[in-house]
């Protein structure tokens, strides 16, 4: 948490006594907005540590702003329908859940993301229905 030394000067606009006997609490409200709270009751102008956290959060969400992620097309979007469509029209010849086909993806030889191979698993029932 960072320190109100170093935090910007707000004047106080009013003061709250909150708590009894043994654990008063003093609420400042700060001309920024933001509320400090204290042991005991501080001066006309304090520390507001709230606008030190929007600050250093201004700046680091900038920074994120100005440096979009890079966008790389390794073809992966292309890959995944083409495998879903070909374990649908694998599934729908067979007569089989498509659960039980499965289509691997792989790189090809031109360097992009594509259909490597497959293979459908049958159970006795269905290999004596199929021959």
């Amino acid at each position: 948490m960072p320190s109100p030394r170093n935090a910007p000067r707000r004047r106080v606009v009013n003061v709250t006594r909150v708590g009894d006997y043994g654990g008063v609490r003093w609420v400042h409200r700060l001309d920024c907005g933001h509320s400090a709270v204290r042991k005991r009751r501080g001066g006309v102008r304090l520390g507001c540590v709230e606008c030190l956290g929007a600050r250093e959060f201004e700046s680091f969400s900038r920074e994120l702003v100005k440096a979009p992620p890079p966008v790389v097309d390794d073809g992966l979007a292309e890959a995944e329908v083409e495998a879903a469509r070909l374990r649908a029209l694998v599934a729908g010849r067979l007569g089989v859940p498509q659960e039980q086909v499965e289509v691997v993806i792989g790189v090809a030889a031109n360097g992009r993301l594509g259909v490597r191979s497959g293979w459908v698993w049958l159970s006795a029932s269905q290999l004596r229905s199929v021959l």
